[in-house]
């Protein structure tokens, strides 16, 4: 079989693996590497050669640089002074920020940029109340359209710079991309500036959830009790009238699931619902005697003045061996004297 066909099934192969990412990337890489040598069509020094190449050491390089001012926090300091000077304006705080990316991009790898940015808008858009879709699709692309101006912008330009000079060619300069790369960018700007507020999608922020607010949510279990004025009813319909902001995710009967979205749902007596709403809303459900804790005894009184009760919020350490265990297989139910409301 000729080489050509040969090297064309390996390539193929490889691609469907990197689609798939069935296995790690750089395992498939790796193994292209020992599948052509192994069938002799390249010999272990040019499999190698690839290690020593500028280019490769100029990529690694780059992120080395990357990592170092993410660490210091050089360009994190200059992302918040320029978001503080927004000053709550969601159009001026979309300039800037696709600004900083577009411009940083240019002369840092945009992976790391965009990781970067990612907490920075996770964080902004809950206090601008804005979807943060809106925010994080545009600067993956500002971040590629930058990337296309200079010639450390990405790894290609550095890989491409580095074949042609191979071919005798020769090399790019660093800013030889700039007369096509810059005018793309900026029209690419302009169109996300336009386009990303009215087509990307208006999605919950669920970064905003985790901040010491009233917006703070959990996610309990409850059941129905057989007297609950709940029975017969729609408990989204139900519950919406008093907890406006009290979401349903599922009801769970026998070994049924159903879910609020999908599914027409009438409580029952002994139905499980999963909730999620603010504490407050959680503890007045249970004092109304509308729901209970699955594993709740007779007589438990959840009211701050109760001397013998006491409401308080644990956290689990990384060390913690209830990580990856569900909480009905450790030992925290079967102790008579704990009650797990909510988990966050």
């Amino acid at each position: 079989m000729p080489d050509i066909i040969v090297v064309t099934l390996i390539l193929l192969f490889t691609i469907y693996l990197l689609i798939s990412e069935k296995v790690p990337v750089d395992v498939t890489a790796l193994g292209l590497l020992v599948v052509l040598t192994v069938l002799g069509i390249l010999t272990p020094v040019e499999a190698v050669a690839g290690f020593a190449s500028p280019a490769v050491l100029t990529v690694a390089g780059m992120f080395m640089i990357s990592r170092g001012m993410i660490r210091t926090g050089a360009v994190g300091f200059l992302g918040k002074m320029l978001l503080d000077f927004s000053r709550g304006n969601t159009k001026l705080a979309m300039v800037l920020i696709l600004f900083i990316v577009g411009v940083s991009s240019a002369f840092i790898n945009n992976t790391p940029i965009v990781v970067l940015f990612i907490p920075i808008i996770l964080s902004i858009t809950c206090k601008f109340g804005v979807s943060p879709a809106k925010y994080l699709i545009p600067i993956s692309y500002v971040s590629i359209l930058g990337g296309t101006c200079t010639l450390i912008g990405t790894s290609t330009n550095i890989i491409v710079s580095d074949l042609s000079a191979a071919n005798n060619t020769g090399a790019l300069t660093m800013f030889e991309l700039a007369w096509l790369g810059v005018p793309i960018a900026i029209v690419g700007f302009l169109f996300l500036l336009v386009a990303s507020p009215r087509l990307m999608p208006d999605l919950h922020n669920p970064v905003c959830e985790l901040d010491d607010s009233e917006r703070r949510r959990y996610l309990a279990e409850f059941t129905i009790l057989p007297t609950s004025p709940i029975v017969g009813h729609d408990p989204g319909v139900f519950l919406k009238k008093r907890y406006p902001h009290l979401e349903i995710i599922d009801l769970v009967r026998h070994d049924h699931v159903f879910h609020p979205d999908r599914d027409k749902m009438i409580a029952a007596p002994d139905d499980i619902l999963l909730l999620k709403s603010s504490v407050h809303d959680l503890v007045d459900i249970m004092h109304e005697n509308v729901l209970t804790l699955p594993l709740a005894m007779a007589g438990v009184n959840f009211e701050s003045e109760d001397g013998e009760t006491l409401t308080v919020e644990l956290i689990i350490p990384p060390e913690s061996a209830l990580i990856g265990r569900r909480l009905v297989d450790s030992r925290l139910p079967s102790n008579s004297d704990i009650l797990v409301i909510a988990i966050k």
